[in-house]
């Protein structure tokens, strides 16, 4: 095993069992619950992540990074129409953009994009991923992704 791969297994039930705690000890916190979700999803399993993150959605109102995770989380499920409805709602919701964080917004761009080439619309990919390239000062990733769809 990689040093990753040995870190992973070592930390992540601890870590998923802490964001699980606080969760619940927290009820009423929609940071925690998301965080819990997303980290399920990222770390452990996409399904159950999503299945978590529809809870906090049914609980709680809906904000931009809510939605912008049950994204990732469903674009790491490889459900990318759902992935991109979810990106979508979240940069263009009207009650999400006094919401936005950068770093969240440049990740959604990106995970936007990834959706939209994934499901064949090379233009739409093309366009979020340069939104989240940012004329090189934005994601490496995205900007990597971008030269290589421009090819």
């Amino acid at each position: 095993l990689s040093y990753f791969d040995e870190w992973k297994e070592s930390f992540t039930p601890k870590m998923l069992k802490s964001f699980q705690l606080a969760a619940e000890k927290e009820p009423d916190s929609i940071d925690y619950c998301i965080e819990y979700g997303y980290n399920y999803a990222y770390y452990e399993n996409s399904i159950k992540g999503i299945e978590i993150l529809e809870e906090c959605k049914s609980k709680f109102t809906p904000n931009y990074r809510l939605l912008s995770y049950l994204g990732d989380s469903y674009l790491l499920a490889g459900k990318y129409e759902k992935a991109r409805d979810y990106h979508l709602e979240a940069e263009n919701g009207e009650a999400y953009t006094a919401q936005k964080e950068q770093h969240i917004s440049i990740q959604n761009a990106y995970s936007l994009g990834r959706a939209n080439l994934q499901l064949g619309d090379k233009i739409e990919g093309i366009k979020y991923l340069d939104i989240a390239c940012n004329g090189g000062q934005g994601l490496l990733q995205a900007c990597s992704r971008l030269e290589k769809e421009k090819e």
